[in-house]
């Protein structure tokens, strides 16, 4: 009776399996511009972990792409002319019906002195330090940069008190530990940095009284240099 209980279980198993191997998975969405808001026409391309290519797809403004299996993952690397390469981690859930995936990519323009604000500061206030846990912010500019190899880039960094007659020497700790952070993950790039001792004049502190966990802690962009 064991026997045939643990045979049927095996077979439960093996068709599940069998199952999820047939289903597959697309993954759509749409290419534009982050500052026009237009479409953009380029290629969306589909890798396994170690970077051969599966398969690419045109995009004008929207790509589809399907025959994703269900549970494993793919690097999506979209590539638009004048634009900064950007490669993105796709885990394909586990499934047993047809799903498609929606996933929107919002291009930002290769020229020299792009600026691409860091939207979450990876240091707490008045520290130099990077945070525990702060590689899950840095992983974007991680890819962005390796994307990137032949360009040039700065770190600049704007402080977070204006009063304060060390902010330079400040804002260069931040800069050198980020480098120094890029550069432990393999970063070739040619990385300047670029310390300031006055207030970002575009992303000032706001006015008011600020809650404990929103404080206000500076500014930070990475800077293409030269192409």
């Amino acid at each position: 009776m064991l026997k045939l209980v643990v045979g049927f279980f095996f077979l439960f198993l093996l068709n599940a399996n069998a199952q999820f191997t047939q289903t597959v998975v697309s993954i759509t969405g749409l290419v534009s511009d982050s500052e026009a808001n237009k479409e953009l026409s380029g290629w969306v391309i589909l890798k396994n972990p170690d970077g051969k290519i599966l398969t690419k797809a045109r995009a004008n403004g929207k790509y589809f792409i399907t025959g994703l299996k269900p549970g494993e993952q793919y690097i999506l690397e979209v590539q638009i002319q004048g634009y900064f390469q950007y490669n993105f981690d796709l885990n394909v859930p586990n499934t047993d019906k047809y799903q498609e995936i929606s996933r929107d990519f919002a291009m930002k323009p290769m020229v020299e002195g792009a600026k691409i604000r860091f939207s979450v500061i990876p240091f707490d206030i008045k520290n130099t330090k990077l945070r525990d846990g702060a590689g899950v912010y840095l992983d974007e500019y991680v890819k962005i940069l390796r994307a990137n190899p032949r360009a040039e880039f700065a770190i600049e960094v704007y402080p977070e008190n204006q009063s304060n007659s060390n902010n330079l020497e400040f804002t260069k700790k931040r800069a050198e530990e980020l480098k120094n952070y890029f550069v432990q993950n393999k970063i070739k790039t040619e990385i300047e940095i670029k310390p300031n001792q006055e207030i970002d004049v575009n992303n000032p502190p706001p006015s008011g009284k600020q809650a404990k966990g929103k404080r206000y802690k500076g500014s930070i962009y990475l800077v293409v240099n030269k192409l």
